[in-house]
Formats: C-alpha cells, structure tokens, sequence
C-alpha cells in the first residue's frame, strides 16, 4: 500500500535486512561523493515536503490537494518540489509510503523482546498490533474514506515497498519461529505470503462488515485465526494435510458444478403462466 519505490522509501528485499532491531530505514547519511552536510539538507526539505503533503491530505484529501499548496505549507517553490517529484501521485505515494512504513517499524520495535525470541505469541500479538494501528491511523483512515482507489492497485496489481518490507520481516521471523518449534514446518515464504493477505483483509475490509462487531472482538479473532494458521500440527504437515482431503474435495465440488451445468442444458425453461 505504497507509492513507488524512490530515494525516501523504503527498500525491496535483498538490499538490507528487516529484523525487528535492524530495520532498513536510516537514510541519515550522505550519499558517497556528497558534500557534508548536503545529504542532510535535503532530506530535510524532502521531509519538509512530505509533512506538508500528509497535513494537505489530512485536512483536504487527495483530490482537493494542490502542487501550490504543499509548496507554500512547504516553504519552497513549486519548481522545487517538482525537480523533486514529477507529479503529485508520486509525492502522495513517497507520503504513504513513509507512513504505513513508520506504523511497521514502530510495531516491530515496539515487539522486538518477543520478537527476538522467536514466539508465535509474540510475532502474532506484533502482526494483530500492527493491523490495529494501521485502522486508527489518522492519514489511513482519510484516504480509506475519501480516496480508496488510491489503494486499489497494491491489493489487486502489485506489491508496494511496504508490503515487501512486511514479507522480508515476516519471513525472517517466521524461520526463527520455525527452528525454536513455535511455527509450523513449512515455506516461509508461502506463510508469509498468507498471513499477509489475511492481515490486509482485516486492514481494509473490517469498516464493510458494520460495527455490530467492536474492534476488540474482531482483534481477538484476528489473533487466534492468525495463532491457529500457524501453530504446529502433530504428526502431519499442512502439505500432506491439504494433499489428503482438499485437493480430493476440490476435484468433486468442479465434477458437481459441470454435472450442474449439464442439467440446466437439458432442462426446459419454464415460463410463468404458461400451460402445463
């Protein structure tokens, strides 16, 4: 739920790691060749430029959020932030970027005593906390009311940087858990993946279901559904679990919908009032 990749966000996998003590975010430093002091400079006019465009967006929302606007909130020239960002989807996109980043890493440190020890307790009560501050989030909630298609594209198109530093932590906690005995065998990868898919469910689709249901309850449900998937089964693996009874369960719930299918070619159609 990112925009794309850019010098302030943050990386893809492979180019640091993401444990919860170690996370990829500083980019304090100079770049090489930089003058001293000139890195730090622009990244903090970069920033400047980044709380104007949230305070913009939070106050009148994305499409009433104007290039003008964030530069005179900004303190720069126009010309100046489009050097910096070509149009005013990118900079939106750095802006989440650098907030739904900052829910994860804060999460993860906040977790990082049951995290580094390798608990499924403790990696699920940081996914559910995570999920939590995710839907309170004051900027989320702005663009999940008035632009969610903003979102659209990194729940049905790609991955954003945000998502991939989620399944780069996840993964390596995951295989921690997994060598202690907290987690089921399996891919890495493959869980990640899944807990993912359930967690943004929860994230952008709880609000859809009404609130006959408190957050807490919901919570609640999240972790255990989160805590069972991974829990360690006795004597089987999921594989051999799935390759036993839903595989088999898949294959007669087609051959009923064709035989279905089959039926309704043959049947006539009947029309009301018509004579028997």
């Amino acid at each position: 739920m990112t925009g794309p990749t850019s010098p302030h966000t943050l990386p893809a996998p492979g180019r640091g790691s993401a444990r919860a003590g170690a996370l990829p975010l500083d980019r304090s430093g100079p770049a090489p060749g930089t003058a001293p002091g000139a890195g730090r400079r622009g990244e903090s006019a970069d920033a400047a430029v980044l709380d104007a465009a949230a305070a913009s967006l939070l106050s009148v929302g994305v499409r009433r959020t104007t290039a003008t606007d964030v530069a005179r909130r900004a303190g720069v020239s126009r010309m100046t932030l489009y050097r910096r960002w070509p149009d005013l989807r990118s900079l939106v996109g750095d802006v989440m970027t650098r907030e739904w980043g900052r829910i994860v890493t804060a999460a993860a440190r906040a977790a990082e005593p049951s995290l580094a020890a390798g608990t499924r307790a403790g990696l699920v009560r940081y996914l559910v906390t995570a999920a939590q501050t995710f839907r309170a989030n004051p900027l989320f909630r702005k663009i999940l009311e008035t632009d969610p298609e903003l979102l659209v594209p990194y729940v049905l198109e790609r991955l954003g940087a945000t998502q991939r530093l989620v399944l780069e932590l996840l993964c390596e906690q995951l295989r921690e858990a997994q060598a202690g005995g907290a987690v089921r065998a399996g891919d890495p990868a493959t869980q990640a993946r899944m807990v993912l898919l359930v967690v943004q469910s929860y994230v952008l689709s709880a609000d859809t279901l009404g609130d006959e249901i408190t957050e807490e309850a919901l919570a609640r449900e999240l972790y255990l559904t989160l805590d069972g998937y991974l829990a360690p089964r006795a004597g089987e693996t999921a594989e051999a679990a799935f390759d036993a009874t839903d595989a088999v369960r898949t294959v007669d719930v087609v051959e009923a919908v064709e035989a279905a299918d089959a039926v309704d070619e043959i049947r006539p159609i009947e029309h009301p009032g018509a004579p028997s």
